[in-house]
């Protein structure tokens, strides 16, 4: 039995009922939602010399995903996963001493 053949046996299927009710206001709202958003970036003051250099930046800063420097920078990688490290130890230890009074009382 098709999808279709099974509708038109039990009739509609049920649909959510819509936030909004009447219609009318629904769209009025969705329409002055969008005028909103036409006249907030219509006030934008947007210097687009300054997105034409920061365009060269910012590619070169995708690019640098690409070819990680695990060498020279392995100072400041070990720095970081030891106070990661450092960081989840006094979290859990902090955790576990505030659970403990709480599950035993």
């Amino acid at each position: 039995m098709s999808h279709r053949e099974l509708d038109d046996m039990l009739g509609k299927g049920w649909r959510k009922p819509h936030f909004i009710t009447n219609p009318t206001l629904r769209y009025a709202l969705a329409a002055g939602f969008v005028a909103y958003l036409i006249a907030a970036f219509l006030t934008i003051e947007v210097d687009w010399g300054r997105v034409y250099e920061g365009l060269d930046r910012g590619w070169q800063f995708v690019m640098s995903f690409t070819r990680p420097d695990f060498v020279s920078r392995w100072s400041d990688i070990w720095a970081g996963l030891w106070e990661s490290i450092v960081m989840t130890v006094a979290a859990s230890v902090v955790g576990i001493l505030i659970s403990i009074p709480i599950g035993l009382g």
